[in-house]
């Protein structure tokens, strides 16, 4: 650019040079200064078309015909404020009641555009009552969080939330060992999905990002793994209506979907001579159980103007996990006791070659209080490098089973730190930040159980 205006200024006088400025220049720097706050003011989650919206400040999933689950509320968010607990169910929306709407439907009725006040109908045990708040920007409870949101491009989603110290050099970082592994492994990382498979056709990735999105015509129904409970082709399939479809939405690195060459967009017209069209959710549910055994799964598969018959061989739940080369650790076994001990980090594990790297941080915990950040290349645990230890060894000490100190030896942009973090439980760490932990979910001080 300078080399540019040096070229126009030798002809130009200096009135004509301000003019050129002012017409051309600087308007492009706007446009560009609008765009990057723009794509600042909308890194958070988007529902539905809605950038940066303003929520009501729950966690939960919605159920349709029925409401809203809460799982948990934002610390110090206007639910929590209100007396919203987990374990609640949000059944009204504005006197509409949740009983008339389906998902999709209850989740617009959460968020909103403006900061307007909402009043919800709430239902705990056999009672109701009515809770009239004004919604937040999620990025504001975000932040009630001590923490913030970063664009990410790499396994996972496109948004993570990261401590509002993290440096987006170290985020970074995560995101090129993440694509590195991508392509080693025969994939490519797709800005806003999951990673892919490289011939995975660039209209099937369109398609499949707008339906996870939900910013299309259509909405998913379920989606569920290609196999039973303990078999499993290492594919999963995406359930659709209007038209009603079934199509595969993620293969596994490796998995003997991956190796039988199906990919994502494919659609699958049958499984083992049964069709898939016109079935709902407890139909196909019933159908996968037909498949949860060491046989043979034909299925028929229509990719473009194409239709082929691919026949899989299922593995089990553990030889799945073993021939897939990248894990996320810890491996929780069912849902965490309260009293049980935990460190908080979250590890993104290559077994090929024993590099691991933190992908997430909890809050609170005391990896977070010790200052661990996603991106943090773990280089040993306890005096043992990372390259000799196993899925099973990195999970059991990040689920440890006392308060045994752990030494992590971590390299950060280049520099090598050390860290001595002592596993807490659950309930120690809600309750230094005013929460505990009920049947339902984390939760105030103030809520039942």
């Amino acid at each position: 650019m300078l080399h540019a205006i040096n070229g126009i200024s030798n002809g130009f006088s200096p009135t004509k040079l301000i003019a050129f400025l002012l017409i051309f220049l600087f308007p492009m720097l706007a446009v560009a200064a609008a765009k990057a706050k723009t794509f600042e003011s909308c890194v958070a989650p988007s529902y539905f078309g809605a950038c940066n919206p303003y929520v009501p400040g729950v966690i939960g999933s919605a159920i349709s015909k029925k409401g809203f689950a809460v799982y948990t509320t934002w610390p110090g968010g206007p639910a929590e404020k209100g007396g919203i607990c987990a374990g609640d169910i949000i059944v009204g929306f504005n006197g509409i009641s949740a009983s008339t709407l389906d998902n999709d439907q209850i989740l617009k009725q959460m968020v909103s555009t403006s900061p307007g006040p909402v009043t919800l109908t709430v239902q705990r045990a056999k009672e109701k009552k009515q809770v009239r708040l004004d919604r937040a920007k999620e990025t504001a409870l975000i932040s009630l969080s001590k923490q913030r949101y970063t664009k990410f491009v790499g396994f996972g989603s496109q948004l993570m939330m990261v401590p509002e110290d993290e440096s987006n050099n170290q985020i970074r970082a995560l995101e090129a060992y993440e694509k590195r592994l991508a392509r080693h492994y025969g994939y490519k990382v797709v800005e806003g999905f999951e990673p892919v498979p490289t011939p995975t056709p660039k209209s099937a990735i369109r398609e499949l990002r707008q339906l996870w999105s939900g910013m299309g015509p259509r909405t998913p129904v379920m989606n569920v793994g290609i196999g039973g409970f303990r078999y499993s082709i290492g594919a999963y399939l995406m359930a659709l209506k209007d038209p009603e479809q079934a199509l595969i939405s993620i293969v596994l690195p490796n998995s003997p979907a991956y190796h039988a060459g199906l990919l994502p967009g494919d659609q699958v017209l049958e499984i083992n001579g049964d069709a898939l069209s016109g079935l709902g959710v407890n139909e196909f549910r019933s159908l996968f159980r037909k498949t949860d055994a060491p046989s043979i799964i034909t299925l028929k598969v229509k990719r473009g103007d194409s239709v082929t018959t691919v026949k899989v061989m299922p593995e089990t739940s553990e030889e799945l996990e073993q021939s897939n080369p990248t894990s996320y650790l810890p491996f929780y076994a069912g849902r965490q006791d309260n009293h049980s001990f935990f460190v908080g980090a979250h590890v993104f594990f290559d077994a090929t070659n024993g590099r691991a790297m933190v992908s997430r941080v909890d809050y609170p915990s005391p990896a977070f209080d010790a200052g661990l950040h996603p991106g943090d290349l773990i280089l040993s645990i306890n005096n043992s490098p990372s390259r000799q230890l196993t899925r099973a060894k990195i999970s059991a000490l990040l689920l440890p089973a006392d308060r045994a100190p752990i030494d992590l030896h971590i390299k950060r942009l280049g520099k090598q730190l050390s860290f001595k973090i002592t596993p807490a439980t659950h309930a120690e760490e809600l309750a230094g930040i005013g929460r505990k932990m009920t049947k339902h979910g984390p939760a105030a001080e103030s809520c039942p159980g």
